[in-house]
C-alpha cells in the first residue's frame, strides 16, 4: 500500500457514515497499510544509513590514498640525486630505498584498507 492510497481511503472514510460497519473495517485496513509503510521507510532508512557509512569510509580510504600521492609526489619533486663519490651516492640510494619502502608499506596499507572495504560493503549490500 502507497502513502497516497492511504490518504484516499483517509479522505473517504471521513466523508462516511461513522456508523457504517464498514467503516472499522476500513480504518483497521488504513492501520496495517500505515503500519506496514512506515516499516518500509524504517528499512529505506537502514539501508540509507549503510550506503552512507559506506560511502565515508571510501571516501576516507580515497582521501587517503590522494595524500600517498601527494607525499610521494613531493618527495619525487624535493629529492635531486646529487653526489660528488660514490660513497655519498650510497647513501643517498639508500635513503631513498628507505623512504620509498616506507611509502610502499603505506601503500600497501591503503590497498588492503580499500580491499576489504569492498568485501565488507560487498557483504553488507547483500545481507
Amino acid at each position: 500500500m502507497k502513502l497516497r492510497d492511504v490518504v484516499e481511503k483517509g479522505d473517504q472514510l471521513l466523508n462516511a457514515d461513522p456508523q457504517t460497519p464498514a467503516v472499522g473495517n476500513e480504518v483497521s485496513m488504513l492501520q496495517a497499510g500505515w503500519e506496514d509503510l512506515y516499516r518500509q521507510a524504517g528499512v529505506r532508512r537502514r539501508h540509507l544509513n549503510k550506503a552512507k557509512v559506506l560511502q565515508e569510509q571510501y571516501h576516507k580510504i580515497i582521501q587517503d590514498y590522494m595524500e600517498f600521492l601527494d607525499t610521494a609526489e613531493q618527495k619525487l619533486r624535493q629529492d635531486e640525486v646529487i653526489a660528488t663519490d660514490a660513497r655519498n651516492l650510497r647513501e643517498q640510494l639508500e635513503k631513498h630505498k628507505v623512504s620509498f619502502l616506507n611509502d610502499a608499506c603505506q601503500r600497501g596499507l591503503i590497498s588492503l584498507n580499500l580491499f576489504v572495504w569492498a568485501k565488507v560493503s560487498f557483504l553488507t549490500v547483500v545481507l
